[in-house]
């Protein structure tokens, strides 16, 4: 440990470069980001557009993907020529990796990279419905991130029972260990409209949080003039406007979830929310 006055902590702070955003509102350089959302919203394709933005501005990328094939990788990308410092490294599906941990550090170092992208999560374990595992896992990538100045990004899925719901940290398995660990927690959901995605920020620890609820970006899936897949802004507007669906219960579990994360007993829960303690309980149970 490091014991200083708290007047030299604040002065050597006030030392450090400055903070840079790579991607503004989304990618802090250094920073561990967990990029979530369902099955199918678009993660990965709105990564690799993000991943090549930032390999265009000359940091070398290593985007792990654990997701597409060659073949559906040339589907999205039929003619697309992406930047020379953008590395993606494929998961050998015939012999599986058996420590890929050990291998993502490898293949970072030896590609110098300054930029890790991980695609996603669950192709770490078959037991990511446990959220300890989830949180150990994304414990062990974070000290790599530290070890070797590494800006990180994890994608991970939500469960299906939170399609249509608003984007919360709580959602994420692992959520209250992903809460400790990342510096950054971005969401995609699927609007009303087929053809669009909202992007919130539900962490933002270094900036000040501008994509909120009440102002979520709105991105349109779309093909470029030689057929690749992208996605391209089209303004802001307020999440409630743009979920697809509510469900009471949910809402209520995610809430309840989020209070007990934050270390709050299931008394003072149930006099927050205005509903029994049993209630609480109850739901807690079926979250868990």
């Amino acid at each position: 440990m490091i014991g200083k006055k708290m007047n030299d902590w604040l002065n050597d702070a006030r030392k450090l470069p400055p903070i840079v955003e790579i991607i503004p509102d989304m990618i802090i350089e250094n920073n561990f980001i967990i990029l979530f959302g369902s099955a199918g919203v678009g993660k990965t394709i709105f990564a690799m557009q993000m991943a090549n933005a930032i390999a265009e501005k000359n940091y070398r990328i290593v985007y792990f993907d654990f997701e597409l094939s060659e073949r559906q990788l040339l589907l999205r990308y039929p003619t697309k020529i992406f930047d020379s410092n953008f590395v993606r490294i494929e998961l050998d599906r015939e012999n599986p990796i058996e420590d890929i941990l050990l291998s993502i550090k490898e293949n970072a170092l030896a590609n110098n990279a300054r930029v890790i992208f991980v695609d996603n999560i669950a192709a770490l374990s078959l037991s990511l419905d446990k959220g300890n595992e989830a949180g150990a896992l994304m414990e062990k990538l974070n000290a790599l991130k530290r070890k070797y100045g590494w800006t990180l990004v994890v994608l991970t899925h939500i469960p299906k029972m939170y399609d249509g719901k608003t984007l919360s940290i709580s959602s994420v398995q692992g959520s209250a260990k992903i809460n400790q660990l990342a510096d950054d927690v971005i969401g995609i959901a699927k609007t009303k409209e087929s053809d669009k995605i909202y992007v919130k920020q539900c962490k933002f620890r270094c900036k000040e949080e501008k994509m909120t609820a009440d102002n979520v970006a709105i991105f349109r899936k779309e093909k470029d003039e030689n057929g690749n897949v992208l996605f391209t802004p089209c303004g802001y507007d307020k999440e409630k406007n743009l979920v697809t669906n509510s469900n009471n219960f949910t809402d209520l579990a995610l809430q309840i979830k989020e209070l007990i994360n934050s270390g709050m007993r299931q008394t003072q829960i149930s006099k927050k929310l205005g509903i029994s303690q049993s209630k609480v309980s109850r739901i807690s149970r079926s979250i868990d």
